[in-house]
C-alpha cells in the first residue's frame, strides 16, 4: 500500500500528473469509440478527452479527496492511500460520456474558454 502524506496543494502538486496522465489513458478507447469532435465533427482531427464543465479534473479529484479524507481542510495534513484513491479518482469518470467530451484541440481550448457550450 502506497501512501501519500502532505496537505492538498502538495497532493494537487505531486499526484496531479500522474492523475491528468491516468485520465488520458481511462479515456484513449472513449475517444476512438466517438471518432470525431463532439462539436464540429471533424473526423480527421487528433481528439482530446475535455471534461464536461463541472467535472473538471481538479473538481473530481477534490470530490474525491472530501471522500476519502472528509475532515481535512487546504492547510491540514493528510493521508490517503494512493491505489483506492485512484480506483476512486476512476470510478468518477463513469459513466464516461457524462464526464468527458471527445473535441478537436481548436474546439477543446474554445469549450476551456466558454466560446464552446455542451
Amino acid at each position: 500500500m502506497v501512501i501519500f502524506t502532505g496537505d492538498r496543494t502538495q497532493f494537487n502538486r505531486y499526484i496531479g500528473p500522474f492523475l491528468r496522465n491516468t485520465v488520458q489513458y481511462h479515456t484513449r478507447a472513449y475517444k476512438n469509440e466517438v471518432g470525431c469532435c463532439e462539436n464540429c465533427q471533424d473526423n480527421s482531427a487528433i481528439l482530446d478527452a475535455a471534461h464536461k464543465h463541472g467535472s473538471s479534473r481538479q473538481e473530481l479529484i477534490d470530490k474525491v479527496l472530501n471522500e476519502v479524507a472528509p475532515n481535512c481542510s487546504g492547510e491540514e495534513i493528510l493521508e490517503v492511500d494512493l491505489e483506492k484513491f485512484t480506483n476512486s479518482f476512476k470510478a468518477a469518470h463513469d459513466p464516461i460520456g457524462e464526464v468527458i467530451r471527445v473535441l478537436c484541440r481548436p474546439c477543446h481550448t474554445n469549450y476551456d474558454n466558454g466560446a464552446v457550450t455542451e
